[in-house]
Parts: C-alpha cells; sequence; structure tokens
C-alpha cells in the first residue's frame, strides 16, 4: 500500500490573529526605526491516507481522516516609522527649546503678577502698623503728662486747689491734647469717606490764599519769618470751600511750625487754562528722603520733630486726603539744611 498525507487547513489561519504583547520600537544598523506587532493565530492539520494501490477505477477514496495536528504561529509585523520618528524627534526638540525660552519668561510674568498683587497688601500691613506706633506715641505723650500731674495732686491731696492750680493747668493742656488728636481723627474719617464739608461752589482762590497767608504773616512775627507771596490776581475754580481751606491752612501751619527763626516763607499761585498749581515753601531742616514718602500718613513724624508738642502728624495726612478728594493732588520736594516745597494741582 502507498500512503499519501494530505494536510489541509481547517480555517483562514489570519481570520483569527491574536494580538500579543504592545507594539516594540527599534532601530537597525542603518538609523531606521521599525515598530514591530506581534500577533498569534493557530492552524489545525487534518491528515487523510489514501490506497492506491487498489485503485482500478481511478478515482481515489479515501479512508476516514486521521489525526488532527493544532500548530500555534507567531506572526511579526514589521512598519518602517523613520520619517514619523525623525518628525517625532524634531517635534521634541523644538518644543524643548521654546520652552528653555519661555520658562524665563513665564517666571518674570509670574513674579511680576505676584509682586502686583501681594506687594499693595504689604504695602497695607506696613502702613498699619505705621499708623499704630505713630499713634500711640501720640496718644502716650499727653496721657504721660495727665499721669504725671494726678500723682503730684494726689501726694498732696491737704493742699488747696488754688496751690495746685499749675499741675491742674498741665492736666488741661493733657486733656486739651487729646481732644485735638481725636478731633483730627474723626475730620480725616470724615474726608477719607469723601462726605462734603459744603456744597461746591466757584471762589476766587487767589484772594482765598492772600488771606490765608496774611494770617500767618501776623503768626510768624514771633520768630522773625519773612513770608513773600506771588499769586496771580482774580483766578477762579469750582470746588469746596472748607476742604480747600483746610488744606491750605494745614500746608502753612506745617511750613510755619518747621522754618527757622528769622527764615523764609514763598507762597505761589500760577494758573492755566486747565489747572492751578499752588507752591508753598520754607527755608530749614527739611525732610531726609527716607522720610518724605511717609510724610502724608496718618501720625508719621520723623525722629527729629518727635519733640514738637504741638504737632500731631496729622496736618499733612488730612491736606492730602482733602486735596485727592477736591480731584488734586499733592507732593512734596526737600533738600535736607536747606528747604522744603510743597505743591498743590487742582483742576481749573
Amino acid at each position: 500500500n502507498i500512503w499519501m498525507y494530505n494536510p489541509v487547513f481547517s480555517v483562514d489561519p489570519f481570520s483569527y490573529l491574536k494580538k500579543l504583547d504592545s507594539p516594540m520600537r527599534f532601530h537597525d544598523e542603518q538609523g531606521r526605526y521599525w515598530l514591530v506587532d506581534s500577533y498569534e493565530y493557530s492552524v489545525s492539520v487534518v491528515e487523510y491516507v489514501y490506497d492506491l494501490s487498489s485503485n482500478t477505477t481511478g478515482s481515489v477514496e479515501h479512508h476516514n481522516p486521521g489525526h488532527v495536528y493544532e500548530n500555534k504561529y507567531t506572526l511579526f509585523v514589521f512598519l518602517n516609522v523613520s520619517e514619523i520618528e525623525q518628525l517625532r524627534s524634531t517635534t521634541s526638540m523644538t518644543v524643548q527649546g521654546l520652552s528653555l525660552l519661555v520658562l524665563p519668561f513665564l517666571f518674570i510674568v509670574n513674579l511680576m503678577l505676584a509682586n502686583f498683587f501681594v506687594s499693595p497688601a504689604v504695602k497695607a500691613w506696613e502702613k498699619q502698623q505705621r499708623f499704630i506706633i505713630d499713634a500711640s506715641h501720640e496718644i502716650k505723650t499727653p496721657l504721660s503728662i495727665i499721669s504725671a500731674n494726678l500723682e503730684v495732686l494726689q501726694a498732696n491731696q491737704d493742699m488747696t486747689v488754688a496751690s495746685q492750680q499749675a499741675w491742674l493747668d498741665s492736666i488741661s493742656v493733657g486733656t486739651g491734647r487729646l481732644s485735638k488728636i481725636n478731633d483730627n481723627l474723626l475730620e480725616s474719617l470724615r474726608i477719607e469717606r469723601g462726605k462734603p464739608l459744603s456744597d461746591k461752589s466757584i471762589i476766587n482762590i487767589s484772594k482765598l490764599l492772600n488771606a490765608l497767608v496774611d494770617e500767618y504773616t501776623i503768626i510768624s512775627l514771633t520768630k522773625q519769618i519773612v513770608i513773600s507771596k506771588d499769586i496771580e490776581p482774580d483766578r477762579f475754580i469750582m470746588t469746596d470751600p472748607i476742604w480747600l481751606e483746610k488744606a491750605l491752612l494745614a500746608v502753612l501751619d506745617n511750613a510755619t511750625k518747621y522754618t527757622e527763626l528769622g527764615g523764609q516763607i514763598t507762597v505761589s499761585l500760577i494758573a492755566n487754562e486747565r489747572t492751578i498749581l499752588i507752591e508753598i515753601s520754607n527755608s530749614g531742616p527739611g525732610i531726609a528722603g527716607h522720610d518724605l514718602p511717609y510724610i502724608f500718613d496718618p501720625f508719621y513724624r520723623s525722629d527729629d520733630t518727635r519733640t514738637d508738642s504741638d504737632s500731631h502728624g496729622l496736618g499733612l495726612s488730612i491736606a492730602k486726603q482733602a486735596v485727592e478728594q477736591l480731584g488734586g493732588s499733592i507732593s512734596a520736594t526737600s533738600t535736607p539744611g536747606q528747604q522744603t516745597t510743597f505743591q498743590i494741582t487742582l483742576g481749573g
């Protein structure tokens, strides 16, 4: 007998591909990049046995199927991804390069934004701390005067009121100073809230300034201060006259206090179509550069002026608030040991 083995695929093997692991990536010696996928499939083989020795009719007869073999194979699919890999590499390098350029810029922008949002809070906190310290110092002085005089009175209770008049007068001075501080604080708060002190009206600012300067000319005679004026006549402005007067008085009062014996004060008013500029300058010790940014803060006074019992550190603060409520601005420049100049700019 002659036996013939005829293997026959029972199914299409590619219709039962089973994906194995994730794709692998590698490059060959020529620098090409390949992406490899692996698939598993099975092939069934049926063995048929034919007997050809007894075949007389020319037909092929076969016996029953023999063994069935199932073989498993792995199919690898290679995909050339060199161009894609080159594009990915180029894109990655471009992104990294841009990141190196953009990151410092973003850092600077973030730093600026942080300063922009945080700086006002820090400044407000520092300003609040200065206010508390300065206010405490101002209130402490009259309280110390009152306390000291009360102790003297308590130690001499058997003496007559008339004989204790000096101590009572000193207490009166201390309480008067506290009352003035309280009044100035309330006035400062009222101005800050924008509550008008009077109705706005058109006033002759030249006439008002001349009248105020004349008042201080008489006051300054005790210190032999010479006050000179350069005020343009008949200049008019729509404003709150009470606020404006308080601001001008505060600056004139400050100039008179800190002008040395025999010194000089100069007051000028210059007007154009849009604005009115008032300058008040005085000779004297001037203001140190590190104090200049804070002179308009409530209760702020430099260490050199702390001994002045007539100053509460609120005058310039009230002046600034009043001028700003009127839509104007106030600033100061100073040369220590020579001169200080205040500029008030108002809308004409």
